[in-house]
């Protein structure tokens, strides 16, 4: 027996979650004590349909969780008969520590509920519901609400890539031994210059 099964809690722990605990939700509490009677603190619970089953403390990390499994629906009031998967994560840290804690996913097998059911709160007699089971099955991601139809972007042009120019020709190299001597009336001399 592992001996974290002695603490007792008020609510869900890491343990009761094990490998993956598909649970419906029937409603938040908000302002609920989630401390000890030593040192109270306000929160929020999420409570399920299942009997017999506790509440979760329901942090940030979970409810924004929740709130992109069901498709964006961040109005707790909304998540009403929607099913999850708690499962315990061994990489969650408290205090620079490893812990583990619950996370949530899809539940596999995601089934529509039957007919909706009005969130329930504390005062009021529950109804029954399906008991909580356990499942080792990779989560596969529930039918969300209907999406706002993707548009494909228009298909960039781009232009095509401009060539190089061709290489210019090298002006020819001029040798001046392969020169021939000016003639002389290129030079404007005239043949009586010369000596006699």
């Amino acid at each position: 027996m592992d001996i974290a099964r002695i603490r007792s809690s008020r609510f869900l722990t890491k343990e009761d979650c094990g490998q993956g605990l598909v649970l419906t939700i029937d409603y938040v509490e908000e302002g609920a004590n989630i401390g000890t009677n030593d040192e109270p603190e306000n929160g929020f619970v999420l409570h399920f349909m299942e009997p017999d089953t506790k509440g979760m403390v329901l942090k940030p990390v979970n409810a924004n969780s929740i709130a992109d499994i069901l498709g964006g629906i961040t109005e707790t009031d909304q998540w009403n008969g929607q099913q999850v998967m708690l499962f315990c994560d061994m990489s969650v840290s408290f205090g620079g520590k490893r812990m583990g804690g619950i996370r949530v996913r899809p539940a596999p097998a995601y089934q529509e509920p039957a007919a909706p059911v009005a969130p329930q709160r504390p005062a009021a007699a529950r109804p029954a519901a399906p008991q909580a089971r356990p499942v080792a099955a990779t989560p596969q991601r529930p039918q969300a609400a209907p999406q706002r139809p993707q548009v494909a972007a228009p298909a960039l042009q781009r232009p095509a890539p401009a060539r190089p120019a061709p290489p210019r020709p090298a002006p020819p190299v001029q040798d001046p031994y392969d020169q021939a001597p000016p003639a002389p009336w290129e030079t404007g001399a005239d043949d009586a210059s010369g000596p006699i």
